[in-house]
């Protein structure tokens, strides 16, 4: 069993011998159905780079305003351009704003060691007499005020 070559055309596509009829050399068109991914495969890691990569090629043709892909590949809505990914052009863009990302670890309060580890310090300072001064000055100074239990 023998496959048919088809000849690689512009960009590396594959060219069918009389694809529809009546003409020749015609370039295969992707369907629309194609994965992001699959085609970042063959046009870059950055191809539609503002795009998750199982979305489909026709979700990005209509958002990006035009019908084909190579429509979509000149007009270069889609590729960065700056290599950056999209992340680390969020984080760019958001120190230029003066922003600094902070990343912190904390609790989570709905694990069992979480209420555990609560009970156990609440069970230190229950008859703690700073711990009843303490209580005592945030309930004198605190606002109440609309705030139903």
């Amino acid at each position: 069993m023998t496959k048919k070559h088809f000849p690689k055309g512009l960009d590396n596509r594959m060219q069918d011998d009389n694809l529809m009829q009546g003409t020749d050399d015609e370039i295969r068109k992707k369907r629309s159905d194609t994965l992001v991914g699959t085609l970042r495969g063959e046009y870059g890691k950055e191809f539609a780079w503002g795009y998750r990569s199982d979305a489909k090629l026709k979700t990005v043709l209509k958002k990006e305003g035009v019908d084909t892909l190579d429509q979509l590949l000149k007009s270069k809505k889609t590729t960065a351009g700056d290599g950056l990914t999209g992340f680390r052009r969020y984080r760019r863009a958001q120190h230029g704003k003066g922003m600094k990302l902070l990343r912190i670890r904390v609790p989570d309060i709905h694990s069992p060691e979480f209420a555990k580890e609560a009970e156990r310090q609440s069970a230190l300072l229950r008859n703690d007499s700073q711990e009843n001064e303490v209580l005592q000055f945030i309930e004198k100074v605190a606002d109440f005020s609309g705030w139903q239990p």
